[in-house]
């Protein structure tokens, strides 16, 4: 994924929100393999600026 979009962020949003949504962010970051994109972790309620 990363090498095709470059992204050097990602951030997991809408997991678990339906049945169908099963992953979780670690399970993301699993998938995501040696990429060099930072997963962004965070809670609800949390704020990030980029």
């Amino acid at each position: 994924m990363n090498n095709l979009l470059k992204s050097k962020m990602v951030l997991p949003i809408h997991y678990g929100t339906y049945s169908v949504l099963k992953g979780t962010p670690e399970q993301f970051k699993e998938a995501l393999g040696a990429t060099s994109a930072k997963v962004i972790d965070m809670n609800p309620g949390d704020t990030r600026k980029f």
